[in-house]
């Protein structure tokens, strides 16, 4: 009886990979990685951006739904601020710091009568002050009810003085505002108004009214930060004598971002 040869022929003897096609292998799943995954977190960077303008817009719409039903402004508003008068320490570090540390989006300032008289006016008669203590997320610690008159403080977004080579500032960016007028001798001076910044936090009377539910913005970690849209008024600069109803801006997101330039990002990255 003939024996069969038990050592491996050609075509059996490589059951497995060796180290070096193992090695090319690897190599080749590392190229394919590097062209894949910056693309899905652009996919992923493109539907953050396209959520944060439609949010913005579902905001400005429902507010301005609000004020055609009700002929007035929704009240209740977060001040952005604590009882002590200070920043609410969870506010997104864009709003309150920059590069230059002079010149944050945001200042503190305290009402003139005729100010507190221009939002009482449109129907807002006071904001929710942040409490720390509460363990909650940062989106949900506003309680304490201010009413506003003259000598209460709100958040005010800062107006740029005017320099050599000045560009567009946040306000002329966001909101499409040139808030440079010429005086009597053709020189450009700020305009007459201010404008005051509050949250829509969850005791807005717009919840329930024109929106179900008031948004957390994810891409400003809720956790983190406070992550509610924030909407501007306009009012009258602090002495003037024609007082008129505070007039609703638009809103922007806690990062200090606009509708405006969440479009301009999303339409930039589709190019």
């Amino acid at each position: 009886m003939q024996r069969k040869c038990s050592f491996p022929t050609n075509a059996t003897a490589r059951a497995g990979l060796t180290l070096l096609e193992l090695v090319v292998v690897l190599v080749i799943l590392a190229a394919l990685a590097a062209l894949i995954v910056p693309r899905l977190s652009g996919v992923a960077s493109q539907a953050n951006t396209a959520t944060n303008a439609s949010v913005v817009e579902d905001v400005n719409r429902s507010v301005g739904l609000f004020e055609a039903r009700y002929n007035k402004q929704p009240s209740g508003w977060d001040s952005l601020l604590t009882a002590s008068d200070a920043y609410f320490s969870k506010l997104h570090p864009s709003l309150t710091q920059t590069t230059d540390v002079t010149k944050p989006k945001l200042q503190i300032v305290a009402l003139d009568a005729g100010q507190a008289q221009s939002l009482q006016l449109a129907g807002i008669t006071g904001f929710h002050d942040a409490d720390e203590t509460r363990v909650a997320p940062p989106s949900d610690n506003s309680t304490v009810f201010r009413f506003l008159s003259s000598g209460k403080k709100v958040a005010m977004l800062v107006k740029d003085p005017i320099a050599s080579g000045h560009g567009s500032t946040f306000i002329d960016k966001a909101f499409s505002i040139n808030q440079y007028r010429k005086d009597g001798r053709g020189k450009q001076v700020l305009t007459d108004y201010e404008y005051v910044v509050a949250g829509l936090g969850g005791p807005t009377s717009i919840k329930g009214m024109t929106m179900q539910e008031i948004p957390l913005v994810q891409s400003a970690n809720p956790v983190q930060y406070y992550a509610r849209v924030l909407v501007v008024y306009k009012i009258p600069i602090a002495g003037a004598t024609d007082i008129f109803p505070a007039e609703y801006v638009g809103s922007f997101l806690p990062d200090g971002t606009s509708l405006r330039s969440n479009v301009d990002s999303f339409n930039n990255s589709n190019s």
